[in-house]
């Protein structure tokens, strides 16, 4: 089998046909496992399509939510597709979070 290249997971649309129907399942289960306070602040670091992050303002009451990820085509979908004012979306990724220290309560 050949490596998947840009062409299947380089945009939103791939990652929602093969893989969003199964995160939306498996995200709102594991934010209610987390359990954070109502009004904490979440980072979700490689929100891809904005997935985790929608089940983070629809269950957990954030105060404000940024995603982060490195593909601008994911952070263009998850913009479009989330527009909750306490939701921001930024290039970055774990190693180079677009934050200071103590930003957040929450890091998913």
């Amino acid at each position: 089998m050949a490596p998947a290249g840009p062409g299947l997971w380089g945009g939103g649309d791939a990652y929602e046909h093969y893989m969003g129907r199964w995160s939306r399942l498996v995200a709102r289960v594991f934010v209610d496992w987390v359990g954070a306070p109502a009004g904490a602040r979440w980072i979700d670091i490689g929100c891809g399509t904005g997935i985790l992050t929608t089940a983070v303002l629809d269950r957990c009451a954030p105060s404000r939510v940024l995603g982060v990820d490195s593909s601008p085509a994911f952070l263009e979908a998850a913009r479009s597709q989330v527009l909750d004012p306490r939701a921001a979306f930024e290039p970055g990724d774990a190693q180079a979070i677009p934050a200071g220290d103590a930003a957040f309560d929450v890091a998913v």
